[in-house]
């Protein structure tokens, strides 16, 4: 059987992703979306309308095969009983996959008993074992429309201007920030308002940002 690992970095943002779901939805899963050629591994889900992706690269040798499957809410919910019941370690995650027939049918929590930078057969233990289902249509188009957007570098104190800023805006359509320009924009209920922060957007690839509110 092959694994996934989720590694301690990636962890919390793993944690928030599976404490978003909601149960209520269809989408109350995580879809994964491993790329073998390319040694990576994908994971999107959270609240509906409010995905998040996670992006894993694989390490060297690590034999999974390209594939899209999704694994089910109950599946988290049992993880983390097993997690407050045997007092696991929660800061690393393994899971095994079994492949038949081309592709993976299901998936094994494994407790993680101890520390340890290799992972091997005597630290952990497979437990319950749920069926996977097919990555959600929502998530595939999630993921297509993240390949078809343009992206641009910001700096750490930009991205942190920009959050509190548009924190105490909520709930808006969107909020525009132009370079070098001391004005945010933004527009509420079809009405366009002008704010002048303490700070000025620093960007070098593009003249307007736009950020939209999914709340």
């Amino acid at each position: 059987m092959s694994k996934i690992l989720i590694p301690k970095i990636k962890s919390p943002l793993f944690i928030n992703m599976i404490n978003a779901l909601d149960k209520h939805h269809s989408d109350a899963c995580i879809s994964v979306f491993i790329d073998s050629d390319n040694s990576r591994m994908l994971l999107i889900g959270g609240a509906p309308g409010q995905y998040g992706q996670i992006e894993i690269p694989l390490e060297k040798g690590h034999g999974l095969k390209n594939a899209e499957f999704s694994i089910p809410f109950d599946f988290f919910m049992c993880m983390k009983e097993q997690q407050q019941e045997f007092n696991t370690l929660a800061n690393q995650y393994i899971f095994e996959l079994r492949y038949k027939n081309g592709k993976y049918i299901n998936i094994e929590y494994c407790l993680l008993l101890r520390d340890d930078k290799k992972i091997d057969d005597s630290i952990h233990f497979p437990m319950s074992r749920f069926e996977l289902d097919a990555a959600h249509e929502n998530h595939i188009q999630y993921q297509v429309a993240n390949t078809q957007r343009a992206y641009h570098e910001l700096n750490r104190r930009s991205i942190v201007d920009i959050i509190n800023s548009t924190n105490s805006l909520i709930p808006f359509d969107f909020v525009e920030f132009r370079k070098n320009e001391k004005e945010i924009r933004f527009q509420k209920n079809g009405e366009v308002v002008l704010v002048n922060p303490n700070w000025t957007l620093l960007v070098e690839n593009f003249q307007t940002l736009q950020v939209t509110d999914h709340h």
